[in-house]
């Protein structure tokens, strides 16, 4: 399913299926490819309507606009949290009461994205993937590469993307993607921008003298209006929904003792009643090693980096994992496959929940540990490769 031409694209963007498309859409993984997503668009350079993602603390939601930010597809979140934040061997904090960066929620908007056509024409050299540009990679708000800075004043506040695929702690065989929104005043970080009309001198501007504003069409809550494509208006956003990690991962269906199940992270690290949880594995030994707290997820040493590396490749597969068996499975593209459908049912409305039942799209593997044991996780879904096509969007 990746952004490529040949004859099943080609059938696709006449509004016919390509091979293979009605086993997928039976496994419940259909339209979010994100061949089915971008196919048909090349011509008319139509807006593009997009579900994007980011991983984040969930109270935070509504408190930031998106710009000069980084977000991903559905895969590219659930890849970065399983890599990143979860597991015990990289935040090594027993007395801590979060995750790392207190990450806590997936949460999700709908994006309208309309790239300028100066930049998506073919003598720009700088189109990707078709509608997009570059990918800019933004800390604290600011374009960190020059390089882009200098494409922004140049060409607008485009969107931008980047295939991420390949990464040897995570199987999966189809690309995932992260996305740029460039906004206002790309060169400052947050702090010291300013507003759009009351800029700092410092800000960015256009070969014309003119600020850059940003790509966001409309800056006023509950508006949305649709991209253009001019340089100050190439994408817009709706409503965000989100998903608590702590019942995706069937964290709150663990027991918590005194007959109740767990409230959340710090309490499951604290109370839960499983002893199996309470180990992690040690980074001398590499055996697993009892501790006084209750883990979400670990990974060993040897399958930390590289999920081919032969020492890995050389462990049972019961003994690479610890902690939820809603997690286990990193190296298993086909595990890694279920876990995205369920996240994307959660967004739809499926059941959420753990121990109680599997929500029925795929099959049970990932509700039962290595001893074949019930535990938590999320019923199923649809998912896939890229972002999920985000129907419907109301524009003015």
């Amino acid at each position: 399913a990746r952004l490529a031409s040949g004859p099943a694209v080609e059938r696709m963007a006449r509004g016919a299926p390509a091979a293979g498309a009605a086993g997928l859409q039976r496994r419940g993984l259909g339209t979010v490819f994100c061949a089915t997503l971008f196919v048909g668009r090349v011509a008319s350079r139509a807006p593009i309507e997009v579900y994007l993602y980011r991983a984040m603390t969930g109270s935070e939601a509504d408190l930031h606009t998106i710009e000069n930010d980084n977000l991903a597809s559905l895969v590219g979140n659930l890849k970065y949290i399983h890599t990143e934040v979860i597991p015990e061997g990289i935040v090594s904090q027993p007395v801590r009461k979060s995750r790392k960066y207190s990450i806590d929620t997936i949460v999700r908007w709908p994006f309208i994205i309309r790239n300028p056509p100066e930049l998506l024409s073919a003598g720009s050299n700088f189109t990707t993937q078709v509608d997009f540009g570059p990918y800019t990679t933004f800390d604290h708000g600011v374009a960190t590469n020059v390089v882009q800075q200098d494409l922004i004043a140049r060409y607008g506040s485009f969107f931008g993307i980047q295939e991420q695929s390949g990464d040897s702690r995570f199987a999966y065989d189809d690309p995932y993607y992260w996305f740029s929104a460039a906004g206002f005043c790309p060169n400052l970080p947050w702090g010291e921008k300013g507003t759009p009309d009351a800029p700092s001198p410092n800000c960015m501007k256009y070969a014309d003298n003119n600020l850059v504003v940003g790509g966001l069409c409309s800056r006023s809550k509950g508006i949305m209006i649709g991209p253009t494509g001019d340089k100050e208006c190439t994408y817009a956003y709706g409503p965000w929904k989100s998903v608590r990690l702590d019942d995706l991962a069937g964290l709150t269906q663990e027991d918590c003792g005194g007959g109740r199940t767990c409230t959340g992270y710090e309490d499951f690290r604290r109370n839960c009643a499983n002893s199996t949880y309470k180990q992690k594995f040690d980074r001398v030994t590499r055996r697993p090693n009892s501790v006084g707290f209750c883990v979400e997820y670990d990974i060993h040493p040897a399958c930390e980096t590289n999920c081919e590396a032969a020492a890995c490749l050389a462990l049972p597969e019961d003994a690479r994992e610890l902690g939820l068996p809603f997690w286990r499975g990193r190296c298993d593209v086909r595990r890694n496959r279920i876990r995205v459908a369920r996240l994307a049912a959660a967004f739809d409305g499926g059941p959420s929940g753990g121990s109680g039942g599997p929500g029925g799209l795929l099959d049970d593997s990932l509700s039962s540990g290595p001893g074949g044991e019930r535990g938590g996780e999320q019923g199923g879904g649809r998912g896939g490769a890229g972002a999920a096509l985000a129907p419907g969007l109301d524009v003015s």
